[in-house]
């Protein structure tokens, strides 16, 4: 037999409102004071109804991910497919730690004196991407990627080593 829409949406609700208790848990552990936070957003297509027509199209929307390794916690943010700096800014609206992420503009307000609770560091995969492109026209990024890569082969070790952060610390050195 089929279920109805209406059954399913009220039983979805249903869910969602069983489940933001964990979901509040899940952001408290997250976001706690001192973390080092992986700030990262990606586009997918999203079905969305038209407000005019009622027709479905898709549209390029974005969700957010932010992972917090030493709590092997990963948590999606979805603001109605916003890319929008405030989405991001009203997340961590009051955490205290680091936070690494690319080169998009919306992390910029996380950096000099206005925001002194989060330090914001940037990506070495999306360092290391850029050299390599600048390669094509510009011998002068050689060097810099063979260093990226001689910090990798470091990160490795440690990795396999099962390294504690002091350890690691020392091993880049």
């Amino acid at each position: 037999s089929k279920i109805s829409k209406l059954t399913l949406n009220h039983w979805l609700h249903k869910a969602i409102k069983q489940l933001r208790p964990l979901e509040d848990a899940i952001k408290t552990q997250l976001l706690e004071a001192g973390s080092y936070l992986f700030c990262d957003e990606t586009s997918e297509l999203v079905c969305v109804k038209d407000a005019k027509t009622g027709e479905m199209h898709y549209r390029k929307k974005y969700v957010w991910g932010i992972v917090n390794t030493v709590k092997k916690l990963v948590y999606y943010l979805y603001e109605e497919g916003s890319r929008a700096r405030k989405v991001i800014g009203n997340f961590l609206s009051g955490f205290k730690g680091a936070i690494k992420t690319d080169g998009y503009n919306a992390y910029k307000m996380f950096e000099g004196e206005t925001e002194e609770n989060i330090t914001r560091t940037g990506c070495m995969a999306h360092v290391r991407r850029k050299f390599l492109e600048a390669l094509v026209s510009d011998e002068r990024s050689r060097p810099f990627i063979e260093k990226i890569s001689r910090l990798y082969w470091v990160e490795a070790e440690a990795r396999i080593d099962k390294l504690q952060a002091h350890q690691v610390q020392k091993l880049r050195k």
